[in-house]
């Protein structure tokens, strides 16, 4: 528990990761005389980068008229990181392009961002932009207006940088010409993805532990799958790291939601996007799954490879979208986030790092971002801001989900989600994502989940799986399932679970299984159970709390597999207990035998500690008890001891 006191901390410490946010709007402006260029070189140099995920600025309405160029232009020239001038024999003849060309030279001197220009000599010798000469020099000799003197050193300035030359870079060929335009972007292109940035708090570690996994060896294929629960951050992860090296790659590309997306398109549909993106063959058709394998072998293996698989979850997918690392050329890199560690285990080429949760500041910063516009919140928000980043448990998808959810509302409406989610369980979009894990279960495993969420987190495993297996809920297979899902863990010897995993869980069958105090007290005292409770856990936090049970509370319980009652004093004992238990747990029992009408064919355990009973059943034999526990003045000659309990 965090106290007030220590926000303040927190707080400094938080703002420190704080840096420059900045991000230009565009990658590169492209600078052109349309009539010269506009449909041919321009069109496919424009179209290479964009397939390369270079965001570019080209104006393709403007109609070069006029005495000035268009505030919107002028603005697209400030807001790029690259401005690439395409010198055409023509170029000079234009009012506009030249007005253009200031404008970006002046951005060039005075941005303090660090914007480059990139002159392109296409059919015009650099010399004669220089020196306005040839062709060129007698286009710009046309124009009789106070800014020659302008235009005629801005040519000369923008000439003497360096660039490249159709007739002299890969013998004119425009094609390859246009290649080493787009490799010579890409090797100056700052990653549009800064760690400090929205959404990364805390990435700069966990990126150098990933990249220190993937390693600088050109000649091999590494492939570094991050694994983890929902919402930890994976995908955000993958992405900061695909845009801090992707440029050091022929070909990147980032394959969103892999799971969702095979299970609504199937896995040709994948292999057709993937393989359009990385070889730039738009409408590509393939027949069958197989045949897309052949084509991702035969086609990419002599090719220098980033691939990002997003939220794989299934070894199908894996092996139909990167079986092998012989399918990609020397040097390729191929980065998976999954929530199941099991199809990582299988594909053992797969070097694995495990995701981790925010530590508290990283998860004070993200909050306080998210909520206050990475502002300090002011007094009144402060205790509120700590109480939500607790039961947040720091997973970054709970932490923007809240925050975003909080931002610019008032003291009260903040109170407000508090309380509903204390009674409630998690936002309807932080539950729809952590579901995901659990709607793939098959059905035992989904009810050793939920019997672990609403009754066994925190307990020691083998007491966890004695309990569950008398359930016939295989525990052996089932737990290690949900551990590769990333839905539990272990600490201490304890099974663990993060606890808004947890809290979606309770969510989920929250009237099959009872956990809450006052919910289990409305029922004893009622005798308005149903059917379709499952399992009972009363374990209250005062000492002694007292329950006035109906003696026939469980009469229709008639599904009640599990009871446990701890630290509580009921005067009267049950007159019925289901035929269904398995599993009975009850500390200072009330009565001095157990109900006659109960059938125990099915019960495995029993613990009675300190109970009033006297016998347990009269004239009754006991078929499969594995573990009884019994604790008062008589010693019974069926009970056997449990170094469990």
């Amino acid at each position: 528990m965090v106290t007030i006191e220590e926000v303040s901390e927190v707080e400094a410490a938080a703002s420190s990761l704080a840096g420059d946010h900045h991000r230009w709007k565009y990658d590169v402006f492209l600078s052109f005389r349309g009539e010269d260029t506009r449909k041919s070189f321009v069109d496919h140099l424009y179209s290479a980068l964009v397939r390369s995920g270079i965001y570019t600025f080209k104006d393709d309405e403007r109609l070069e008229t006029g005495e000035s160029i268009s505030p919107t232009l002028l603005k697209a020239i400030e807001e790029s990181s690259f401005a690439v001038i395409v010198f055409s024999k023509n170029y000079a003849s234009s009012r506009w392009c030249l007005d253009e060309l200031v404008k970006i030279m002046e951005c060039s001197r005075k941005s303090p961002k660090g914007q480059t220009v990139i002159p392109i000599f296409y059919d015009v010798e650099p010399s004669d932009v220089r020196k306005q000469e040839g062709h060129f020099g007698d286009m710009f000799r046309k124009h009789n207006s106070n800014k020659v003197q302008i235009w005629r050193k801005t040519l000369t300035d923008a000439a003497n940088l360096s660039g490249l030359e159709l007739n002299k870079t890969v013998d004119g060929h425009e094609s390859k010409f246009i290649d080493r335009i787009v490799q010579k972007i890409w090797s100056k292109l700052p990653s549009r993805i800064k760690v400090e940035d929205e959404g990364l708090v805390g990435m700069k570690s966990r990126i150098e532990e990933v990249t220190l996994l993937l390693g600088e060896d050109s000649n091999v294929v590494r492939t570094v799958a991050i694994w983890g629960l929902s919402g930890i951050g994976k995908s955000a992860l993958a992405r900061a790291i695909y845009g801090q090296i992707k440029d050091q790659f022929e070909v990147a590309y980032f394959l969103d939601e892999v799971g969702d997306a095979s299970k609504k398109g199937g896995l040709r549909s994948l292999q057709q996007q993937l393989l359009s993106k990385t070889l730039g063959v738009r409408n590509l058709q393939i027949a069958n799954d197989m045949d897309g394998i052949v084509l991702m072998k035969t086609r990419l293996r002599s090719i220098r490879v980033l691939l990002v698989l997003d939220d794989v979850d299934s070894s199908e997918q894996l092996e139909a979208l990167a079986g092998s690392h012989e399918w990609f050329g020397p040097g390729s890199r191929i980065i998976i986030t999954t929530r199941e560690r099991k199809l990582l285990i299988e594909h053992n080429e797969v070097q694995i790092h495990e995701a981790s949760l925010l530590d508290y500041v990283e998860a004070t910063k993200l909050f306080h971002w998210k909520a206050f516009n990475d502002m300090c919140p002011v007094e009144d928000f402060k205790e509120l801001s700590v109480q939500i980043i607790e039961y947040s448990g720091c997973l970054p998808l709970a932490l923007r989900v809240l925050g975003s959810a909080l931002r610019g509302e008032n003291l009260d409406f903040w109170k407000a989600v508090l309380e509903k989610l204390r009674k409630e369980g998690p936002d309807d979009n932080i539950l729809t994502k952590l579901k995901i894990g659990f709607d793939g279960l098959e059905k035992g495993v989904q009810n050793t989940f939920l019997d672990i969420a609403c009754f066994f987190e925190g307990w020691q495993k083998e007491r966890v799986t004695r309990i569950l297996d008398s359930f016939d809920f295989y525990p052996d297979h089932s737990i290690p399932i949900l551990v590769h899902k990333s839905l539990i863990h272990y600490s201490h010897g304890n099974v663990c679970m993060h606890q808004l995993i947890r809290e979606m869980g309770r969510h989920i069958w929250k009237h099959t299984r009872l956990w809450d105090t006052n919910d289990i007290e409305h029922v004893l005292t009622r005798s308005t159970g149903t059917e379709n409770i499952e399992g009972i856990l009363l374990h209250p936090q005062e000492r002694e709390y007292k329950i006035e049970m109906g003696t026939k509370a469980f009469r229709k319980m008639t599904k009640l597999r599990l009871l446990e009652i701890h630290n509580t004093c009921i005067p009267k004992g049950p007159e019925y207990l289901p035929d269904e238990l398995r599993w009975i747990d009850w500390d200072k029992y009330p009565s001095n035998s157990l109900p006659t009408m109960f059938d125990v064919d099915v019960l495995v355990g029993l613990r009675l500690h300190c109970s009033r009973l006297k016998q347990l059943w009269e004239g009754r034999t006991v078929k499969n008890f594995d573990y009884i526990f019994y604790a008062s003045q008589i010693k019974y000659v069926l009970i056997l001891i449990s170094t469990l309990f």
